[in-house]
């Protein structure tokens, strides 16, 4: 049966905290939380299984976010944009409109760029040489974003600094916008095709 309760403290650096219930305090672990869940803040409320550790000290069990569904939450929002953009480059590729090669470059930029953002939040946490700024925005201007777009919210690195966070916006504007151009002058049917689906 599940339990509801409130996550009074959350350490997000060691991933553990504590749930409180009537029936006592509740270790938390991040382990126990869904795998594409945000990141549990202290005052979430959660819904659990009662279980014990290995030495038999009460811990939560199958966490989840009350009142949570992935779309709700930033990185699920995220992810999904991220993953429509994607599938509309799939679409338009077997619709024969772009080369199969965009939709790879795009993905495989994303997955680079996800990799390089993950880096960084390691070597943020460990004291390590991080990697520059200009390397990241570089990435998402390249067609990256859609990865550092997900990697932004599910890692929660880079997504409160407002500067960086103005400057990426901005490479996804122009990556689209250069990629809306080259769409344009190449294929002038995609065009019409999309002017009478908006106009519908």
């Amino acid at each position: 049966m599940r339990i509801h309760g409130i996550l009074t403290s959350w350490n997000d650096d060691k991933g553990f905290g504590f749930i409180e219930h009537a029936q006592g305090k509740f270790f938390a672990h991040i382990s126990q939380f869904p795998k594409h869940s945000r990141r549990p803040v202290a005052g979430d409320k959660v819904s659990f299984i009662a279980g014990k550790d290995q030495q038999g000290r009460p811990q939560a069990q199958q966490i989840q976010l009350s009142g949570q569904w992935l779309p709700a939450n930033k990185s699920g929002r995220a992810l999904l944009a991220a993953l429509a953009f994607i599938t509309l480059l799939g679409a338009l590729a077997l619709a024969g409109y772009i080369p199969w090669l965009v939709l790879y470059w795009y993905a495989g930029m994303s997955a680079l760029t996800y990799g390089d953002y993950a880096l960084d939040k390691s070597a943020a946490r460990q004291g390590r040489r991080r990697t520059p700024e200009n390397r990241l925005h570089l990435l998402a201007i390249s067609g990256g974003w859609p990865g550092a777009l997900y990697a932004r919210q599910a890692l929660r690195h880079k997504s409160a600094k407002t500067s960086f966070s103005a400057v990426f916006y901005i490479t996804v504007i122009v990556n689209l916008a250069a990629l809306g151009y080259w769409l344009y002058s190449k294929d002038a049917r995609l065009m019409e095709w999309l002017s009478l689906f908006i106009n519908r």
